[in-house]
């Protein structure tokens, strides 16, 4: 809302003469002009209770209209707008009373060349002022030249003495005292001088150019209701700090001997490097389809340069095996040197490896290089074999098809008669090389669209480099996650550095007597172990894709169940329980608990293994194991063919002490006739459950209870 503006009587700010002199003044209007060079615009605002706020003595905000240009450096007119000098300084809220004064400088004086009171007569109407900034004959010239205009008039002109914040007295007429070593100037005051101004006091002379200004510019008072008083309830504290906001660093300091260089295999470290060494952003890109990464470029010159660096790769790999399976015993440094040579050749053509050559030479399909193997690390088939070829047969010409219809293609662009002549062969070349370029910056714009794509298939929608970042965008902290970076194999291809082609992809156990996983059970369409970064990417994923619902639903049960899934943990190991009121009905706390119960069914022979060495210091700690906790259940025996016993639980402790759970079927009809025949008695399926612990040679019998019908 715009200020009220008006105007204001200056008589209560400035001085003026007394209603019974004015009427004994003739008026007259004279038109006057503004030079900017010579004049000046004094700014006072006065707020509340008339005090002075602000006051400038050089005040330039005001517009000059083009018309009102009379003679050079003159104007006539100018505008000012007071509400908006107010908000530029500050002013936006309250009333305020701001005064225009336009004034020119006299006697050589301004605010920052003053004069000050030498002395005061007993009336305290007639001063004399003195300057120590200009010299007597200096101030005699500029006396001369001052009175002499003061008289030439045909009007009598008043003059003011202006002691700053906008306190200004009338003076009616001056002269010079060059009586004293010093000379003064004589000062006749139209009212007394007003006692807060005495000896030493500074100031300046200054005659008006045109009648001071005086607006009221009020601002309206804006009141702020509130939309809702009431206090919501605060939800979840996402920026909460925890101590295990960073990862947890690996226990020992590890070089980059242990980090990079421990790989037993070439190919593995060169992958580990071009993945390290790749500066862009990982976009997922389908590289079944040509469509998805080839737009300037041409598959097929692609495939072409692929399957020549294989050769080159395959070439250094035979030569440093052939090194490898002689012994210079007399030319060791010729042999050192020569391993280092194709080495450096193969590391260097699999670490610049672009996107797609990376898919062709590390994955397994049939849109990939064709492998030897099922399980990573991957052995590629030779260039030579026949899978190779027919592979690299269908799959060229593939890629000639799609570069015939690629209206895109660079290639086009050349004039027919260019392209035909076989001269030019280099320079198509050089054209593919450039299409190639432009491909990897098309990729990532096209990839823009898929920002917000929460897709939860790690590579499918965000790319799993960004999701991190989008999650944070939109307000949720992110922690480092706790995978050890012992092995950077393991962190970024899924195995460890010690791996030979054949061995398993399972973590190595360093200290043996130690219980672990020695097969994994997975419903991953992809049976390989998943890279640990990915591991932890592919989290961020499930958290971006369920978002919109883990903020509707945050401090709920179903928001919490769905957070702690996406983490992959099931109701069944870390369950919900909600506290918090009474039923009214009962008196009774409210709680809800699920209850699952999970069985192995063994048929035949099967059975399950565990094998553990009990530590000799869990004694000396008293910190062992006080029992083995399992349930049992068993099923309806067969009318043929039934066992004299089930073992239930075995127990290897030495090679002479073997403990055993066992059920002993007996009763009537164990060794009726009709046991094997057509019949058989009613209490054929009675077992005594028996725990039978051999120690040395002695054998213990202990009947513990009686199973009937399968129920304990």
């Amino acid at each position: 809302m715009a200020a009220n503006t008006s105007s204001i009587d200056l008589s209560n700010f400035l001085p003026s003469y007394s209603p019974n002199q004015s009427g004994l003044i003739v008026n007259s209007e004279i038109p006057t002009v503004f030079n900017p060079s010579e004049n000046y615009i004094e700014y006072t605002v006065i707020g509340v209770k008339n005090n002075t706020n602000f006051t400038s003595y050089n005040y330039t905000a005001y517009l000059t209209p083009d018309n009102t240009i009379i003679n050079t450096g003159s104007l006539s007119t100018i505008d000012i707008d007071a509400e908006r000098d107010l908000i530029s300084r500050g002013y936006n809220q309250g009333s305020y009373d701001v005064i225009y004064k336009f004034l020119n400088n006299e006697l050589n004086s301004s605010p920052y060349s003053s004069y000050y009171i030498k002395s005061i007569s007993s009336d305290r109407t007639e001063i004399s002022i003195a300057t120590n900034n200009i010299n007597n004959q200096v101030l005699e010239s500029l006396y001369n030249t001052f009175s002499s205009e003061l008289n030439s008039q045909i009007y009598f002109q008043d003059f003011y003495l202006n002691f700053g914040n906008n306190q200004l007295v009338i003076a009616n007429n001056i002269l010079i005292n060059k009586d004293n070593t010093q000379y003064e100037l004589l000062i006749n005051l139209y009212q007394p001088l007003p006692s807060n101004l005495d000896l030493n006091t500074t100031l300046w002379i200054v005659t008006q150019v045109a009648n001071p200004i005086g607006i009221n510019v009020t601002f309206p008072i804006t009141v702020v209701t509130p939309s809702d008083l009431t206090t919501p309830l605060k939800g979840p504290n996402f920026n909460l700090k925890a101590s295990d906001q960073t990862g947890i660093s690996s226990a020992d300091h590890i070089d980059l001997n242990q980090l990079l260089l421990s790989s037993s295999i070439t190919t593995q470290y060169s992958q580990l490097q071009s993945i390290l060494q790749e500066k862009s952003i990982d976009i997922n890109i389908d590289y079944t389809d040509f469509a998805n990464f080839v737009h300037f470029s041409s598959a097929y010159s692609r495939l072409n340069n692929f399957y020549y660096k294989v050769s080159i790769i395959e070439d250094a790999s035979s030569s440093l095996s052939n090194i490898n399976s002689y012994a210079y015993t007399n030319s060791s440094s010729y042999s050192s040197g020569s391993k280092a040579y194709y080495t450096n050749i193969i590391n260097n053509t699999i670490t610049n490896f672009d996107g797609y050559e990376y898919f062709l030479y590390f994955t397994s399909g049939s849109w990939a290089w064709p492998k030897s193997n099922t399980e990573e690390p991957y052995i590629l088939y030779p260039t030579t074999s026949s899978q190779v070829i027919n592979w690299f047969t269908n799959i060229l010409e593939s890629a000639s098809i799609y570069d015939n219809l690629n209206q895109d293609y660079l290639y086009y662009t050349i004039p027919t008669y260019l392209r035909d002549d076989s001269r030019n062969d280099q320079y198509n070349i050089f054209l593919n090389l450039i299409g190639q370029f432009f491909d990897n910056i098309w990729i990532y714009y096209k990839d823009v669209t898929e920002l917000y794509n929460a897709d939860n298939r790690l590579d499918f929608g965000v790319s799993k480099d960004l999701v991190a970042n989008a999650l944070k965008n939109f307000g949720i902290t992110l922690y480092q996650n706790n995978f050890s970076s012992e092995d950077l194999y393991a962190a970024f291809l899924g195995y460890t550095s010690s791996l030979s082609p054949t061995t398993s992809s399972l973590p190595v156990i360093a200290n043996s007597g130690q219980e672990y996983i020695s097969n994994y059970i997975t419903a991953s369409y992809d049976a390989s172990v998943v890279p640990l970064d990915d591991v932890n990417k592919e989290i961020y994923k499930r958290l971006y894709h369920n978002l919109p619902y883990l903020l509707k639903t945050k401090g709920t049960i179903p928001g919490l169940r769905a957070l702690i899934n996406c983490f992959g943990i099931p109701d069944t190991i870390l369950r919900i329980s909600e506290f918090g009121g009474r039923d009214k009905d009962t008196s009774t706390y409210d709680y809800f608990d699920q209850k699952y119960n999970y069985e192995y069914l063994a048929n035949g022979v099967n059975y399950v293994t565990s094998s553990f060495t009990l530590n000799s210091s869990w004694g000396a700690n008293n910190n062992r194991p006080e029992c083995i906790q399992f349930r049992i259940k068993p099923g309806e025996l067969p009318t043929t063919n039934i066992p004299y016993s089930q073992s239930i639980l075995i127990l290897n402790t030495a090679s002479s002490d073997i403990s055993a759970l066992v059920l002993r079927y007996t009763g009537s009809g164990y060794t009726s006739a009709s046991y094997l025949g057509s019949t058989y008695s009613a209490s054929y399926q009675y077992a005594n459950l028996e725990f039978i612990p051999r120690i040395g040679s002695l054998l213990v019998y202990i009947y513990l209870f009686m199973m009937k019908d399968g129920g304990l």
